[in-house]
């Protein structure tokens, strides 16, 4: 499957992101809990909890063509028509997951894809 460039610069996004937010310390076990000490440890060795982020790209296409273009999604929606499985794993997923559409729209499986992209 090849990247379009927002897409690329998604991911690119989404891996700063969980890198930021994914991280655990790597000693937290070894460095007993003080007040004030925000969780960290001494030596700044962290680790990811998770391995992959599971980018997942779903196309929908208008069930009747009237001028309207096909429209891409890669994070979830609130309502899961138009939903994607994006998620951070310790597993790479393979294929996409997405919403069924509202009916107006609908998904198209050769379109959509999954990129599972290592975070280690």
């Amino acid at each position: 499957m090849r990247l379009s460039s927002r897409f690329a610069a998604l991911a690119g996004a989404a891996l700063t992101v969980a890198a930021l937010v994914g991280s655990t310390p790597a000693s937290a076990g070894a460095v007993p809990d003080q007040a004030g000490d925000g969780g960290h440890n001494a030596h700044g060795q962290w680790q990811r909890a998770s391995e992959y982020l599971n980018l997942h790209q779903c196309v929908y296409f208008p069930l009747v063509p009237a001028g309207a273009q096909r429209f891409t999604t890669l994070v979830p929606s609130r309502d899961g028509r138009f939903a994607t499985g994006t998620n951070i794993s310790n597993t790479p997923n393979s294929t996409p997951s997405c919403g069924r559409g509202d009916g107006n729209f609908l998904p198209i499986p050769v379109l959509s894809g999954v990129k599972a992209l290592p975070l280690t």
